[in-house]
Parts: C-alpha cells; structure tokens; sequence
C-alpha cells in the first residue's frame, strides 16, 4: 500500500492508495439495501485531478475536521490507471463521522458527485459420491453438456464473495495461482499494485489471503457450485470443469449499525474488487449479491464499475436476490442494470417453480436456474457439504455455464455468449412474465447451439 499525507494548518490528511471490496451477507440470500455508512463516494469533474481536490479539501479543512471530522480520503484505483479506467480513476472514499460531509462536499467545484457509500449485502455424473444429492444436474442435463465440452483451465472465474475454505478436499484443484507472483516474498512481483495476490485478494483485511472465516459462510459454498473436482472419487461435482476460480474476499462482518444483516461489504469495495477482477484476467464473475435502493446516485460508482467491465469484455453474472419482490419496480443492483454483459438470475425449485423467495422481473431478470435445495461446499471443515437455498446458489451456474462455453471457443464476446445462454433456455410455464427469456438455463442446449465457433 503506498500513502501520501498532506499536511495543512498543522492537520493531516492521508491519501492512501489501496482498492477495497466488500459487501453485505444474509442468509443464503443477495445484497438487500442496508443504509448509508459514514463514508462517501466522491467522483471528481474531468478537469479536477486529485492536486485540485486535495487543495480544495485542505481549504476547508479546519472546518471539516472539526465540524464534520473527515478521517480518510482514499482513491479507488491504484497507481496503474489505464486510458479505459479514466471514470473509475475519479473515483474517491472520503471517511467520516458526520451525515454533513455530503452537503459539503456537493458544493465544491471540483466534485461532479456525491453518493452513499452503501452497503452490500449477499442473496443468500462421476465418481464423486455426492453427485447423487444433486437434483440439479438432471434437470439441466449437465452430464450430457459435459460429453460435449468438459472445461478449459485457461478459463478464470472471479468469485466476488466471503472468501474461501482454500484446503477444502473439493476445491483445491481448481483455485487460480497467480502466474506473475511469488508466493511469500513480500514483492509485488507482477506490478499489480497486490503484494502476493496469489489466489486473489482479500479487500477486507486488505491481505492476500482470502480464506473464509466462520463470521457468516457464504463463498465456500457459491465456489463449490463452480469449482468442485469432477471424478476425483470424492464430494461432488463442480459445473465449470477446471476452469480456475479467483478468489476475492470482503470483509464478511456480522452486523452494521444501519441492517440487521450481516455485512460483507460497501460499495466502494465491491467496485474495487469487479476492477481487481478485469485487471487480472477473469473472463467471467460471479456475484452472489446485490443492493436495493432507489437513489440511483447510490449506485453510480458501482454502474461505472461494471461499465468497466463491460468495456474490457467480462461476463458479470449476479443474483436477482432473494425478496420475493418484482425488481422492474424495485431495482436491486447490479442485477437491475442493463449492460450487455450483464446476466441476472432468479431461482428455481426441483419442479422448476420461481422459489419463494426469489426475485423477479420480466425486464431486469434474465434466466432462472436451481436454487433451492442445492447441494454444495461448506465452510464447516476440509470434508464438509451443505444444502443451500437462494439465488446466490443460481448465478454459480450460470457463470460455470459461460465458462464451459468460452472453453468451447474463447473466441467468443460476453455478449455472444450471454446470447447463447438466454436463447437455449428451457421454456417454464412458471417462469413466463416473471423473466426475460421465460425460463430455465440447459446446459446441454447452450452447448448444442448451432452457432458453435
């Protein structure tokens, strides 16, 4: 982490240069909208840069610091700021303990926008033993898929999450290795700006070491959907094949003074971590989360962030989360967003019913895939599988269905394949008017298409 302090009038203000992730966990549910933290998202104008922000901070500094007591600003990006990550480079956190920073900092000149920083809060045929606790793989007819197209290691999927049990017995085959970075040396070795990312990044404790704790499991059991080793005589089977997941971690805290969910994250924490993702060569994410709210500044860092990702041509797969409410209505984000490159998923039952509890719409929700009753992963120990419910456990397969499909020709854009995913649907009765496609993902159709490379 570099820093850079500034000081004025015999006070400090520190400029660290560091990217965060985080969100909010509940249940086995998707980010639900948890309040405003006491923190901001500031996006300066094109012509400010960060000399003239940081004059005009320091000019009203003593002001700030005693009135409104202004702790940290922190840039979004690190130092390594491409031509196509301008709009995220303008992005800084100000930190503070006073609800009056916003309208401070609304009026001056350098400042285009001011949002919340709010939270993030989660959805909630083989030898592998488990494989006959897995209703899924029938109905979506994974096993044929896989005579088809089994997988490619070249392919990375980001896993935006709570981290992972790493020395899981099912997972360890398939978790990405940094090819630039050496493990443990304390260099950044491939110029990342991460020291030892060599499985990815923890954006909470801001480490290299994104292994799960116990504070509210959630990733182990999302990554087990995508990244369990087929045939290895043991647990279940991973819909990806051997593509390679990279793990990035948020803080995964138990509670925060504005939800009564657990939080994993804010929002500049998430756009940092979808940047990390595109960064370091993801072609597909996986978000089991997202956050509701109707103040769409709120959601303008986070908008840029998955602009980003659009234009570098990453696949970002999200819940439609778990609230049981129309999202046409009632935006839950990303899910609610309409890039291209966006796939937003509802969640189904073993008779291919929308669950319950899943969201929907038929604008904003894409497909639907199982989620409910779905077995998978756990946290609990290195042998340990869990039944899980929510659309959190729909968007894994989703995205592990993409990855199998850029193995297949990795030629192909994010847009293609979100293309080929949402016209090779299983039509549902129960499904219609309730998502885009009016149905349910087929692996075996997706990898049938006529439009094969």
């Amino acid at each position: 982490m570099n820093a850079a302090c500034i000081n004025k009038l015999g006070k400090s203000i520190c400029f660290v240069v560091l990217t965060l992730f985080c969100f909010v966990v509940s249940g086995y549910a998707d980010i639900s909208y948890a309040g405003i933290s006491e923190s901001y998202n500031v996006r300066i104008t094109e012509q400010a840069d960060s000399s003239s922000f940081i004059k005009e901070i320091s000019k009203s500094h003593l002001s700030l610091d005693y009135s409104l007591n202004i702790r940290q600003i922190a840039p979004l990006t690190n130092n390594n700021v491409s031509s196509s990550r301008k709009k995220l480079s303008r992005w800084y956190s100000v930190s503070t303990n006073s609800m009056a920073a916003y309208d401070t900092l609304k009026t001056m000149s350098s400042v285009d926008l001011v949002s919340r920083n709010i939270d993030v809060t989660f959805a909630s045929i083989s030898n592998d033993p488990q494989v006959s606790n897995m209703w899924y793989l029938e109905t979506m007819e994974v096993e044929k898929a896989l005579e088809i197209e089994s997988g490619s290691e070249e392919i990375i999927i980001a896993h935006l999450d709570t981290g992972a049990r790493l020395t899981h017995e099912d997972l360890q085959q398939n978790i990405w290795v940094n090819p630039g970075e050496i493990a443990g040396n304390g260099i950044d070795d491939d110029g990342n700006g991460y020291i030892d990312d060599i499985h990815g990044w923890d954006f909470g404790d801001r480490d290299s070491d994104p292994t799960e704790t116990s504070n509210y499991p959630h990733g182990t059991s999302t990554l087990g959907l995508i990244s369990a080793t087929k045939n290895n005589a043991i647990g279940m089977l991973g819909l990806a094949g051997p593509s390679k997941a990279m793990i990035i971690k948020g803080s995964n805290k138990n509670t925060s003074p504005y939800s009564p969910d657990p939080i994993v994250g804010l929002m500049d924490e998430v756009a940092a971590a979808i940047t990390y993702a595109v960064d370091n060569g993801a072609r597909v994410m996986n978000g089991s989360f997202g956050s509701q709210g109707s103040d769409y500044e709120d959601f303008q860092l986070f908008q840029d962030a998955c602009e980003y990702a659009n234009s570098k041509d990453v696949l970002f797969v999200v819940s439609a989360g778990n609230d049981g409410r129309d999202i046409d209505d009632d935006p839950f984000y990303p899910a609610s967003f309409a890039y291209e490159n966006v796939i937003s998923v509802a969640a189904t039952d073993s008779q291919d019913n929308l669950a319950s509890f899943s969201n929907y719409g038929k604008k904003d929700v894409d497909v639907a895939a199982p989620g409910k009753d779905i077995r998978t992963t756990s946290t609990s120990s290195d042998i340990g599988y869990v039944d899980i419910n929510g659309t959190s456990a729909s968007a894994p397969m989703v995205a592990s269905l993409a990855a199998l499909l850029y193995a297949q020709d990795p030629n192909r854009t994010a847009a293609e394949v979100k293309s080929i995913i949402l016209n090779t649907v299983d039509k549902v009765s129960a499904l219609e008017g309730k998502v885009l496609t009016g149905g349910r993902i087929n692996f075996y159709k997706a990898l049938s298409y006529e439009d094969v490379g």
